[in-house]
């Protein structure tokens, strides 16, 4: 069943046009649409080059299942720009609450979606409540690291909306 729910919703917001923002672009992990965490192990799922996307504004929402186990790891946000060669941090704030900082900690499978606004700025600093953050570079890929601990097994998908 919650399998279901996942490609439901992931084939909803692949087709919503939100504000005229543009559709949403599927984050690719080893299984396509998806991925899994497992254990201890570190998943990734990775944009399409975003090269053609003018402004660099983007939303990404991660969506979490609990498959077995105890859903326990670390989401982070990252860009690159150079094709994946390497990677940074986004916003390269420490923490783990992904409100204010590039790293989400999720355990026991909460929350099951959470959002990072991407907003490029030459300056640092969190932005009104239009935008969450501002100060990150802009990205030619984006991806998210989910970094696991303990025994699970947790299905985790993941979206980006090009805002103009």
């Amino acid at each position: 069943m919650k399998n279901i729910i996942l490609v439901a919703l992931i084939a909803f917001s692949a087709i919503i046009n939100t504000n005229g923002q543009g559709k949403a672009i599927v984050m690719n992990g080893s299984h396509t649409t998806h991925d899994t965490v497992t254990n201890a192990g570190t998943t990734y799922l990775t944009s399409p080059s975003l090269a053609a996307y003018e402004s660099g504004k983007f939303a990404i929402t991660l969506y979490t299942a609990n498959i077995s186990g105890t859903s326990t790891f670390k989401a982070i946000v990252q860009g690159s720009n150079n094709g994946g060669t390497s990677w940074e941090d986004v916003f390269q704030v420490a923490g783990t609450d992904g409100i204010n900082c590039d790293t989400l900690q999720v355990t026991a499978a909460a929350p099951a979606v959470h959002s990072w606004n991407l907003h490029p700025s030459a300056v640092r600093s969190v932005s009104s409540s239009t935008f969450l953050y501002t100060g990150c570079t802009r990205f030619l890929q984006i991806r998210v690291a989910c970094v696991g601990t303990g025994t699970q097994s947790t299905r985790v998908s993941a979206l980006v909306l090009p805002i103009k």
